[in-house]
């Protein structure tokens, strides 16, 4: 179906904030609050299952006739984001807040780590080398279940979308952009500069009222990854209610944790163990949790202060609240469409034929006289622009 047009940036901003702008984008900056998106609360687009492999994605049913779901496929021999992807989206997020709200934001990997609250050393670099790849690379399906503010309203049609793109930048292109990127290359081995360019539709929520604000430090501070999503999820359902009533069954259904029968016992108390959590940050007051006879029938009571307010200034309702995962699909790699993009102009080969391309490919690349050689994601990447996997 063809997509509605999108207004300029200026107008959704006019129209669509009742707040005076100045004084939103201070608070913001003084009080470290950084704006989560609605479908990144509502959804669970960052797995809390470790134990899920490269080449498997996941489908996400929320009713019986199974045309409202989200699938999460990964790139070619990837994984689909996590919890550690989470915590670097949120740092984007501050960057986004620090640069004025530009679809486009800029950065040195060091910046992005204090953004995100995690320390700066080999091993994390890499993880966060990868972890952008993964939030560039990974595809999202969203079916009769996207919320788009500028249509006030959940989306009845298939969106298809990667969270951004990434790219790089010189000193001499990011000046072009701004005379404010000349600082970020503070030392002598900051040759470039990362450039993430948003998704269309996602950043027209950031930039409206498709968000609610967070503050970055709370967010940083919550160690269980369950905590986390609850704390974001039961904010946003309670909509400055001081009481919040939901059954374990449903709380399960939307992180989601399993709700077999041999499993319920283990993710009830996965979810007191993040309520725990969370009233020990005080990010709750209190919860009490009613077994109701059995785990199955149990329900949990959270408890909030007026002071757990003051970051709701845009609170509202989105007609995502009671959804309930009603089933979940591992997509084994013999499932994922990897050629859903690519046009039927490029040479078929078969996954054999063309992991034998990638180790010649690489070889090559290493016997050119270059600084820096391509990753094996980024080869498979480039060559994925001339075959088709069969």
């Amino acid at each position: 179906m063809k997509t509605e047009l999108i207004k300029p940036i200026s107008e959704i901003r006019i129209e669509e904030e009742n707040y005076e702008t100045e004084k939103l984008l201070d608070m913001e900056e003084t009080k470290n609050i950084i704006r989560i998106e609605m479908n990144t609360i509502e959804y669970p687009l960052f797995t809390k299952n470790k134990k899920i492999d490269i080449n498997t994605g996941i489908k996400y049913i929320f009713n019986d006739k199974k045309n409202q779901f989200i699938e999460v496929i990964p790139a070619l021999n990837s994984k689909i984001p996590h919890e550690f992807d989470e915590r670097i989206f949120h740092g984007l997020m501050s960057l986004l807040r620090d640069q004025k709200y530009n679809r486009k934001v800029y950065f040195y990997y060091k910046l992005l780590m204090e953004k995100s609250g995690i320390k700066y050393n080999g091993r994390t670099l890499k993880a966060v080398k990868e972890s952008l790849n993964r939030l560039a690379t990974t595809s999202y399906t969203f079916n009769n279940c996207f919320y788009y503010n500028p249509n006030a309203n959940i989306l009845n049609r298939e969106i298809k979308t990667k969270m951004l793109s990434i790219d790089t930048v010189t000193f001499e292109e990011a000046i072009k952009v701004s005379n404010n990127l000349s600082e970020y290359f503070y030392h002598h081995k900051i040759k470039e500069l990362i450039e993430v360019t948003f998704d269309e539709k996602i950043f027209d929520n950031i930039i409206s009222k498709g968000f609610l604000y967070f503050n970055a430090a709370d967010l940083q501070l919550i160690e269980y990854d369950i905590a986390r999503s609850l704390y974001t999820m039961i904010t946003k359902w309670r909509n400055k209610a001081l009481y919040i009533k939901r059954y374990s069954s449903f709380l399960a259904s939307r992180i989601p944790l399993s709700w077999k029968k041999e499993n319920i016992n283990k993710s009830v108390k996965s979810i007191i163990k993040a309520f725990d959590e969370l009233k020990e940050k005080k990010l709750i007051s209190g919860y009490h949790f009613e077994k109701n006879k059995k785990y199955e029938n149990s329900y949990f009571e959270i408890f909030f202060e007026k002071g757990h307010n003051k970051n709701l200034f845009l609170t509202h309702k989105t007609g995502q609240e009671q959804l309930q995962i009603s089933g979940t699909e591992n997509l084994s790699k013999s499932k994922l469409k990897y050629t859903a993009e690519i046009t039927s102009d490029k040479q078929k080969i078969t996954l054999e034929e063309f992991n034998n391309l990638v180790i010649e490919q690489m070889k090559k690349t290493n016997n050119m006289n270059i600084k820096v050689k391509p990753t094996k994601e980024q080869t498979e990447n480039y060559l994925l622009q001339e075959y088709e996997i069969i």
